[in-house]
């Protein structure tokens, strides 16, 4: 849901390719990662829990660095994808 989002306003938008990319990637990350952190806050992964958390720590970096080109105005899509790791 979140890639599509990403990548529908990307080409609504006219992003280039590479830009496109870096948003689809951005949007998987997360997307995987906002599941993971919604799951432990509904108490789904019980003895899982903390594996799950760096999970979500991992995949947050992960969606950071994928906007590495991008600049500083994707600095909100970083800040969000920061916040799911707290």
């Amino acid at each position: 849901m979140f890639r599509a989002a990403l990548e529908v306003g990307a080409l609504a938008a006219g992003a280039p390719a590479t830009e496109l990319a870096a948003l689809r990637d951005f949007g998987d990350c997360y997307g995987i990662a906002f599941q993971h952190a919604d799951d432990i806050a509904d108490g789904e992964h019980g003895s899982m829990k903390a594996a799950a958390k760096e999970r979500v720590k991992e995949l947050s970096a992960r969606a950071v660095s994928t906007l590495d080109g991008l600049g500083p105005q994707a600095e909100p899509l970083r800040a969000l994808a920061r916040s799911l790791a707290r």
